[in-house]
């Protein structure tokens, strides 16, 4: 199922007020991907609303309405972080899950460092 503003936050993402919007997004949600370790990466979702961009038709971009953008947010030694996104916004047949999941893969694959490590005591 394709994503919207509702599903995201029944699915743990936080809307923010970002002060650094990339591409015209309208609006910013983020969730962090923990497990017992630690904190593992951030999922960054901007969000377009395509009726306010009449030069961006909906058969440019396979959409209408609102469009999703999905970016996982990894970090790598410290302060050498880096983002993998897929070069698409997110189409009907991708739910949140899709992404997730692949983000996961990413982690999985690359074994980047967490960004927060909790106190084992």
């Amino acid at each position: 199922m394709k994503p919207t503003e509702e599903i995201l936050l029944a699915s743990g993402y936080r809307e923010w007020k970002q002060p650094y919007m990339i591409k015209e997004a309208d609006k910013f949600f983020q969730k962090c991907i923990r497990d017992e370790k630690g904190k593992k990466y951030f999922i960054d979702v901007y969000a377009y609303d395509f009726s306010k961009y009449p030069q961006w038709t909906p058969d440019q971009y396979n959409t209408t309405g609102w469009s999703y953008m999905f970016i996982g947010s990894f970090d790598s030694a410290g302060d050498r972080g880096f983002s993998f996104q897929p070069n698409h916004p997110a189409h009907d047949e991708e739910s949140i899950e899709y992404y997730e999941t692949l983000f996961e893969k990413v982690w999985d694959a690359l074994k980047p460092e967490y960004y927060e490590v909790f106190d084992e005591t």
